[in-house]
């Protein structure tokens, strides 16, 4: 079987669903970019395309929102639809190919959809502040409140033909990737009225994300995932540059340009490679605050999880701990492992996978449980079969297996002088092993710089002699 390499599995190692598991140390070298799929040639005929802005409380301050929204031919008072909110990943807007498509592809088949540009991106005022929940989740809120009904975008427009649960309270469900994906748990924690999520390769805890600990232990931070987190906070300071013109609301704090105070000190303490514990205390409890991990007892509107398996950014551990958290407190849930993330496949993902994009729902295995849980929980079809508890990508067999319950993902393996991973002290051998950090080194472990840019897609790498690594036999 051949080998397959991962980088510092963190402190809840995950097991190669087959093949041979692989731990290595190293650098790499390699900066991500924008979360975007391509975007659609021209526009599906049907609906109508309205720009807004829109004026919303966001923590303490009031923010402006930059957004489309997309009314479906026919839908009017008296036939009211429901509505999908949707917006970007990290350094996109609403007008970028996944945003801008999902939106299209909704309202193409009924949907009432609103994509809007996240706060601190596109023509949205206000620093980032990592979608928390008190300040990108209240903003969200506000558009909710517009689809319910209960206020104007700044130039009047009003939505009278959204389907609603109650007075305010509209049909409305969320989808997005990444970025995208923690701004609908993030809204749900405050707000009961979206009725449908489906987060897409996001995160569960920014602290084990950014600095997985090796070491099991939550209060100590572990390898410093630097190229991506450099990556984004460039990505977040160019936003200035990229759209320029914005209100001064957009300047951030604690000496950044776009973001806010305490995401800046997380990222400079960071940098420096050292950890005081009083800073550190500071800096985890800020990355835990504005994390699912944090405020997930709050949300229970149905949620379908996807995650991909392609991803070294926001792992299969990540949508595994938002899983049981769910399940445990009694939220409907449902998990599939897609075969695309952050770390491949997302410019060209496998035949018959989703494609943002695209739009393609119906020809896609994640396209039409998508559209069954949307059917269920938006047009009130309880009968519609929304899939199993768990589904998981098979790139070794056509189509997707499928599970009452997700296998379990870690377990100890403890490293061996002989260049293994073995699962018993006892069979460790002695031996000593060494590498050393090359000035010119180049590396492709830890994420996929093409992949995020729509460049073809190199295989993970690390120049020889730069890392150590350990191997299983092949795993079942």
């Amino acid at each position: 079987m051949p080998r397959r390499r991962r980088r510092l599995p963190g402190r809840r190692p995950a097991s190669a669903p087959r093949g041979p598991l692989v731990f290595a140390l190293g650098a790499a070298l390699a900066a991500p970019l924008a979360l975007a799929a391509p975007a659609t040639a021209g526009e599906p005929a049907g609906f109508t395309v309205t720009p807004l802005k829109f004026t919303v409380r966001a923590g303490d301050r009031h923010c402006a929102v930059d957004a489309d929204l997309y009314r479906p031919a026919g839908v009017d008072k008296d036939r009211p639809a429901p509505a999908v909110l949707t917006t970007n990943g990290f350094g996109g807007s609403k007008a970028d190919g996944s945003t801008d498509a999902v939106a299209k592809a909704f309202a193409a088949r009924g949907y009432v959809a609103l994509a809007y540009s996240g706060l601190g991106f596109g023509g949205s005022g206000c620093p980032i502040s990592l979608n928390d929940p008190e300040i990108d989740g209240r903003a969200a809120s506000g558009l909710i409140d517009f689809l319910g009904g209960t206020r104007a975008a700044d130039d009047g427009t009003r939505a009278d033909y959204v389907a609603k649960d109650g007075p305010g309270d509209p049909r409305v469900g969320m989808i997005g990737g990444s970025y995208g994906g923690t701004i609908q748990l993030a809204t749900a924690a405050n707000d009961p009225r979206p009725d449908a999520l489906v987060p897409l390769i996001t995160w569960n805890d920014l602290a084990y994300s950014l600095d997985p600990n090796n070491a099991n232990d939550p209060a100590t931070p572990g390898a410093y995932k630097y190229q991506w987190t450099s990556g984004f906070f460039l990505m977040g300071e160019a936003q200035g540059l990229l759209n320029p013109g914005l209100d001064l609301s957009r300047i951030g704090g604690g000496g950044c340009l776009h973001f806010v105070a305490r995401a800046c000190e997380t990222t400079r303490l960071l940098a420096t490679g050292s950890y005081p514990a009083e800073r550190t205390a500071r800096m985890l409890a800020y990355a835990r605050g504005v994390s699912p991990a944090t405020y997930l007892h709050r949300v229970k509107a149905p949620t379908l999880i996807v995650q991909g398996q392609a991803d070294t950014l926001f792992n299969l551990n990540e949508a595994e701990a938002t899983y049981k958290a769910l399940k445990a407190q009694g939220t409907e849930t449902r998990m599939i492992w897609q075969s695309w993330g952050h770390s491949g496949g997302m410019s060209a993902p496998a035949p018959g996978e989703l494609d943002l994009g695209r739009g393609n729902l119906e020809t896609s295995y994640v396209g039409r449980r998508v559209l069954a849980w949307f059917d269920r929980h938006l047009h009130g079809r309880k009968g519609t079969d929304t899939g199993p508890a768990f589904a998981y990508y098979r790139d070794w067999r056509s189509g997707y297996g499928t599970a009452a319950a997700p296998p379990a993902l870690s377990r100890k393996l403890y490293l061996s002088g002989d260049g293994k991973l073995v699962d018993n002290r006892s069979k460790v051998v002695r031996g000593a092993r060494e590498y050393r950090n090359r000035l010119l080194a180049t590396s492709h472990s830890e994420n996929s710089l093409a992949g995020l840019t729509g460049l073809p897609e190199r295989a993970p790498s690390d120049t020889p002699g730069t890392y150590l690594g350990w191997s299983t036999g092949p795993l079942k």
